[in-house]
Order: structure tokens, then sequence, then C-alpha cells
């Protein structure tokens, strides 16, 4: 079995299993409105859940690699890596504009990355495509309120 993660919009966390033929077994799409980071791992936990499967089912990860915004690549990525380099299984990343899972399920670039993974066992990671440098300002300082403490 194959996860398929796609966290490009910042709003959603989108998962499928699919087999090895690309054959979609279950999807499952979740709102998360600005905690995608922390909703990844849950999510999964619940696809499978809801599979009757267990993650050591897995035998690749396919990961929506960007362009996309810097946490939202980010979130998607981590995880897929963490669970490929956790479970000694490939994890490839997909480039490209991906509206959704669905279209992400129906591109050639996903049907190369199946391939991909049916051919090498060996554990591999997939590398984030931000497509800009990251927009990382300097954190404004608080005011700090001071409180006299009278003796």
């Amino acid at each position: 079995m194959i996860l398929v993660v796609h966290t490009l919009d910042q709003s959603k966390v989108q998962l499928a299993w699919v087999e090895s033929t690309g054959k979609v077994l279950k999807a499952l799409r979740k709102t998360v409105q600005g905690r995608q980071t922390e909703m990844v791992t849950p999510t999964i936990d619940l696809l499978l859940k809801k599979s009757k499967l267990a993650v050591s089912a897995l035998s690749g990860i396919i990961v929506a690699s960007g362009p996309g915004g810097f946490t939202a690549v980010r979130s998607g990525v981590v995880v897929a890596n963490a669970f490929g380099f956790a479970l000694g299984i490939p994890v490839v990343g997909v480039e490209g504009a991906f509206s959704g899972v669905d279209d992400l399920l129906v591109s050639d670039r996903f049907s190369r990355a199946l391939t991909h993974i049916k051919r090498t066992r060996k554990p591999t990671q997939a590398r984030p495509a931000y497509g800009a440098q990251p927009n990382i300002s300097k954190a404004k300082r608080k005011k700090v309120q001071q409180h006299k403490l009278r003796v």
C-alpha cells in the first residue's frame, strides 16, 4: 500500500491509500484551518483506522512537494519523510500545482512516482519545492509590562 499526502492547501490535509497499481482504496480530506502542521499525523492515523490497516502495510509514500506556501509544503514533506525513515520505505516528492489529492492522483508525475516506488525498495526522502525563498521576518519586540514591587 502507498500513502499519498497532499498539504499544499493550507486549510486542509488530504490523504489517500493507493495500491501499487494506482487504484485508490480510500481517501480522506480534513479541514484544519490554521492547524495543518499539528493535524497531519492524526489525520494519517484516522485514515489508517478507517481503512482498518496497520502502518506496517505501507510500502511507500508519495507527497505533493510543492510549490506552495512554506509551512504547507513543509508540513507534508516532513511528516512523509519521518514516516519513511521510521519504516525504511521510499518517499517520493511530486512537484506540481495540484489543487488537491484527486488532481495529484491523475497526473503523469504520480504515475512516475508509483513506478519509482515499485522499482526501488530502498528508503529515500522527498525534497520540498517551495517555489521561492522563504519570507521570514524578524519577530517584533513585545512590550513587557514591568511591575514595581513596593516593600
